[in-house]
């Protein structure tokens, strides 16, 4: 973002470029390793074009790891939204980070937003062994994966629509949104527009539906391109952002082909951690 639209009196710490992430402190079964393999094969039967045209990246298991243990996430009661989820690599990154602490949860409950059928199912398996996973360390896990367009579902429960899903508050979200410009005249433009949103990519606009759905003190994790940090486009955006949210951290990648390396996507990425409608703190972490 641009100087003049950083938060007044917050000073920028640099921590580094590393992906590593802190020891676990218990074991736990391998249910990132299960969504990796999942990905792996759902994307290969994807044609790539189709990929493409929605946007569709999948997240890496050290981004994943990463993103995941950049939460406080001290609740007892754990409520996830996870848009655009995929098969599902960020929400077993998130469970699997959960269960390896001093602290555990008692209950955690996912909510995953999915448009591609075949990816849904594999997302289904993904929850699944989330499940059981929690039910080794006596955590409660319960999840609900919709088969649906995030942007219309949640312009439409703003609105109040009959038979749209019902409002919900989460604590966390995490997010690797889909990557891809909105036309003027588009579906998604329309809708956006209903709700007082105005953006130009859908990554910003699932970000901007998501900070709606969080609670007070929620945090969101997600991963981005870092063209909203500065010029016009964005600016919009970048209002409404800093005007919801406290920036905790910003992870910015040595290189553009870092993120996404499987899908050879050159791509300057940043991961972003924020707090719903906190104060900025003395330091952002980059």
């Amino acid at each position: 973002m641009t100087q003049a639209e950083q938060p007044a009196g917050v000073a920028i710490h640099t921590v580094g470029e590393s992906l590593s992430t802190t020891v676990s402190l218990r074991s736990v079964p391998d249910v990132l390793g299960f969504a990796d393999a999942a990905r792996v094969a759902a994307f290969a039967k994807l044609d790539e074009a189709h990929r493409t045209a929605f946007g569709q990246f999948g997240t890496p298991p050290k981004v994943a790891r990463l993103m995941a243990s950049m939460f406080n996430a001290n609740r007892r009661e754990i409520r996830l939204l996870d848009a655009g989820a995929g098969v599902g690599s960020l929400s077993a990154a998130f469970v699997a980070e959960l269960l390896t602490r001093e602290v555990l949860p008692t209950s955690i409950a996912v909510i995953a937003y999915e448009v591609e059928p075949m990816l849904a199912e594999c997302l289904r398996d993904t929850l699944s062994r989330c499940h059981d996973a929690c039910a080794t360390q006596g955590v409660s896990f319960s999840s609900e994966v919709i088969v649906s367009d995030f942007i219309e579902t949640s312009v439409r429960s703003a609105r109040g629509d009959l038979f749209a899903v019902e409002g919900q508050r989460f604590n966390c979200a995490i997010q690797n949104p889909p990557y891809r410009k909105i036309n003027s005249d588009s579906t998604h433009r329309r809708l956006l527009r209903q709700v007082g949103i105005e953006t130009t990519n859908l990554y910003s606009a699932f970000l901007s539906l998501t900070l709606r759905m969080l609670e007070p003190g929620g945090e969101l994790v997600a991963i981005t391109p870092r063209s909203f940090c500065n010029g016009p486009y964005f600016k919009s955006f970048r209002r409404e952002f800093l005007s919801k949210v406290a920036l905790r951290r910003i992870h910015v990648f040595d290189t553009r082909d870092t993120a996404f390396s499987q899908d050879r996507v050159l791509q300057e990425n940043v991961i972003v951690h924020s707090v719903r409608g906190q104060s900025p703190g003395p330091t952002i972490e980059v």
